[in-house]
């Protein structure tokens, strides 16, 4: 075996030994190693940890949900699902739900304030909440939702670059939420505007 350092030949004495047994080529050698290890880490730490497209597209959905339970409370709505209070905790709940309806996972239309247990265990929850809209904004606005969006809109392909875009839309909307309470007559109009605002539904 040559030493790593000074190319001599050499007879091993302990495992994964990489240099002669000359002090200088030892010495030399474990600065290398050292100064490899830190160079390395250095440029781990500076490289920036990019967003998957699945991570980009999770924080649209919590923006856009909460934009939509920020419509809600302003014309303060009650649970879609039962009527109730929402209590501790309101959820974004999809009408066609997320995982067989992609393409309308970020639309307004289709996310309505519910209380968690309805949204989640509520074993009602397919007659309740259709009547919910049908109570709340007419046989019109339930058919629009429930036939109407999925024609319009039967796919939906958005690249990341894209969803980037559309998230500092909604994340802007949500912050600046109070300055767009004019000119809406109810939650439905209100979420038509929105919807224009952030371009994925024109």
């Amino acid at each position: 075996m040559r030493c790593k350092i000074c190319n001599i030949k050499f007879e091993t004495k302990y495992f994964n030994q990489k240099t002669c047994l000359n002090a200088e080529c030892v010495l030399s050698y474990s600065k290398e190693v050292v100064l490899s290890k830190w160079q390395d880490n250095a440029r781990k730490a500076q490289k920036p940890v990019k967003k998957t497209v699945t991570s980009v597209k999770t924080l649209l959905q919590t923006e856009v949900n909460k934009l939509a339970r920020q419509i809600d409370k302003h014309f303060n709505y009650t649970c879609i699902d039962c009527g109730k209070e929402y209590g501790k905790q309101t959820d974004g709940a999809h009408y066609h739900n997320v995982g067989g309806n992609e393409n309308l996972r970020y639309n307004l239309h289709n996310i309505h304030s519910a209380r968690a247990y309805c949204n989640r265990y509520n074993t009602e929850h397919k007659k309740t909440y259709p009547q919910g809209l049908i109570d709340r904004y007419g046989q019109d606005y339930y058919d629009m939702v429930e036939f109407d969006l999925t024609k319009e809109y039967p796919v939906l392909k958005l690249n990341e670059l894209e969803l980037k875009a559309a998230l500092k839309i909604v994340r802007k909307l949500n912050r600046e939420f109070q300055t767009h309470l004019t000119g809406h007559l109810d939650g439905a109009m209100m979420r038509a505007y929105f919807n224009d605002l952030i371009g994925i539904y024109k």
